[in-house]
């Protein structure tokens, strides 16, 4: 895979975002390390690669998350089996992806049944803290049906015709989010085999790659967001609007050229380019949907977002059985658009809510925080690194059918007529000190604005 050379400067945030999707790719593509004749080889060794505060830090990711990464070859005829154990977690899953870091297939926890004799600890009201949590996934080299799909099994090309890779090669991503308390990154379980599977039953399972092992769960605050107060050399509404807009993400070709129409006509958004290029990219989670927003320091180094928070099930304590919610994880994150790296993130359990079930988010630079922004306050503070653009992502995961105000049910330049109070709306302030006077229990805001 290669990127386009161009020469006008309107191209080169496109080049710069097909370089990240090739380097992406190039990172889990590791060659192998030996050599067998009587199998079809897997690539180098079992999840090579990890995306977690610890270790490459790109593809705007959530910190409460860490995501392993491999690449397989299917031996023609058999399979690569999947095998593991229920993580003790908020939520896990297995995806494959395209060449282009769009998702392909994938199955989340609820979605896998378990061994004989063992337990989904994901069902609603199942126990969480069973012994019993064996599960097994096999990943064939063919097409998702469109009905009648077999139990547990993935696929390396989509109902609609995308594909992994070249036949045979599969790219496979193991996520686990929000681990219990106590549990390191894999929420306390080993990374799961990966065996290949002849169509003879002959089989080699891939050893584990120790560089990719799960260490300590930190959520804290990356580099790039411990940077100070962002030097503005731009003219205010260069980056982002006041108050703030948000845009639901449909694909890498969208995001590409809306970014792109921002900086050369004016703002005026390039219509709609899923039916051409594919929705999803930058290893889009697809049990996830997210509206993005700017935050533009032109207009004033704070800002500050209020909405409504999604009721969501509490896990981090180890409670023995899975509850329920509006959705299964929501989250908010800075993230910095040239490294796509994030910035900080703060989840639903982390985040304190008023009476009224809203939140505040304050963002700025670590040396111009609020002294208010605190959550004794009320107040979630996230840090908008060192540029004068901060880009905010809000998460929706697995919505309750009847939840209406999802992020999954926006349509794309209406999402406030469909999520309502649960699109925050944003206020800049030209200080900390502006922000503070408001006072301590204020939620930062002036009396009756919830968003």
């Amino acid at each position: 895979m290669s990127c386009p050379h161009r020469r006008r400067p309107t191209h080169g945030l496109l080049r710069w975002l097909c370089t990240l999707a090739v380097a992406g790719v190039a990172t889990i593509l590791a060659p192998p390390t030996t050599a067998q004749a009587d199998l079809p080889r897997l690539v180098g060794c079992a999840w090579p690669t990890k995306f977690a505060t610890d270790a490459n830090n790109i593809a705007f990711p959530d910190s409460a998350a860490s995501y392993w990464a491999s690449v397989v070859r299917i031996p023609t005829g058999g399979h690569v089996e999947i095998s593991g154990r229920y993580p003790h977690a908020r939520y896990f899953s297995v995806t494959t992806y395209s060449a282009t870091t769009q998702s392909v297939d994938g199955l989340y926890d609820t979605a896998i049944g378990p061994d004989d004799g063992g337990v989904n600890p994901y069902l609603p009201g199942a126990d969480r803290t069973s012994a019993h949590r064996d599960f097994t996934v096999r990943l064939v080299d063919g097409a998702a049906p469109r009905a009648g799909r077999p139990d547990n099994t993935l696929y390396t090309t989509s109902a609609d015709g995308l594909r992994t890779s070249p036949p045979g090669l599969a790219i496979v991503v193991w996520r686990v989010y929000v681990p219990d308390d106590g549990a390191d990154q894999a929420g306390g379980v080993p990374l799961p085999n990966l065996v290949a599977v002849e169509a003879g039953g002959a089989r080699r399972t891939l050893e584990p790659c120790p560089g990719a092992a799960p260490t300590a769960v930190d959520t804290g605050i990356s580099d790039l967001g411990r940077a100070p107060t962002a030097a503005v050399t731009d003219p205010a509404g260069t980056y982002g609007d006041d108050p703030p807009g948000w845009g639901k993400f449909t694909g890498l070709a969208q995001a590409v050229a809306d970014g792109v129409a921002r900086r050369t006509v004016g703002g005026q958004v390039i219509g709609p380019l899923a039916d051409r290029f594919g929705d999803g990219g930058f290893f889009d989670n697809p049990d996830n949907k997210y509206v993005v927003s700017n935050a533009d320091a032109g207009f004033g180094p704070v800002l500050v977002l209020r909405g409504r928070a999604p009721t969501a099930p509490r896990t981090a304590d180890g409670t023995p059985t899975m509850g329920t919610g509006q959705v299964r994880y929501w989250s908010i994150c800075t993230e910095d658009l040239p490294t796509t790296g994030y910035l900080g993130c703060a989840h639903d359990e982390e985040i304190p809510v008023d009476e009224f079930g809203y939140y505040t988010i304050v963002i700025s630079a670590v040396d111009a925080r609020p002294s208010t922004a605190t959550t004794e306050c009320g107040v979630t503070w996230l840090p908008a690194g060192g540029r004068q653009q901060t880009m905010v992502l809000l998460r929706n995961m697995l919505p309750d059918p009847s939840f209406p105000a999802s992020v999954q049910r926006a349509t794309p330049g209406q999402e406030k007529a469909t999520m309502g109070h649960y699109l925050p709306v944003g206020r800049y302030y030209q200080s900390a000190a502006a922000f503070d006077r408001l006072g301590c229990g204020s939620a930062g805001v002036t009396p009756g604005w919830r968003g």
